[in-house]
């Protein structure tokens, strides 16, 4: 078996691998950092199953000094182009996660997002500015994003996605 890169030796891996939550702390870097949760609700309970009785949930969290309105910005390009598609047949409902700045938990959406955020002897809460963002999603969305990249590379679904990176990264 081939070594180990040493950054990943040092840290390891797994969800919110500590080198990227340094990375996404170190003032003066920009970063979106774009993950996945579980398909099953073995893995989280929170999300929709059947894609009617509730939606999709994406959490969406920043170290961003205007983080507020890009937040609203976000949530709303995001929502209205994904909800009930053809290339997304559910509703998408995005969550201002970083109000759940903790270890994981399986029982409380958008956990572990950004659970260094809180860790004052860590990162100091962080008031570097650095327009930091972590976004976390099902599979199934990641899935429906490249799909649509790929058939429909200008339509409205992925235009979406790419103005609310922008907006992120502006």
């Amino acid at each position: 078996m081939p070594a180990l890169h040493p950054t990943i030796a040092l840290y390891g891996l797994g969800f919110n691998p500590p080198a990227l939550v340094d990375i996404y702390h170190t003032p003066g870097t920009t970063m979106l950092f774009l993950h996945e949760y579980g398909d099953t609700n073995a893995d989280y309970s929170w999300f929709s199953v059947n894609g009617t009785s509730k939606p999709m949930y994406m959490c969406v969290a920043g170290l961003d000094p205007d983080y507020t309105n890009k937040f609203k910005a976000i949530k709303s390009t995001l929502e209205q182009a994904f909800s009930n598609t053809a290339a997304f047949p559910c509703s998408l409902e995005v969550i201002d996660a970083k109000q759940y700045a903790q270890d994981a938990d399986p029982a409380i959406p958008c956990t572990g997002i950004l659970r260094e955020y809180n860790d004052p002897a860590k990162v100091g809460g962080d008031v570097s500015g650095a327009p930091n963002w972590a976004w976390e999603m099902t599979a199934f969305t990641t899935r429906a994003m490249q799909l649509a990249s790929e058939v429909d590379p200008q339509g409205v679904f992925v235009n979406a996605f790419r103005t609310a990176i922008n907006i992120a990264l502006c």
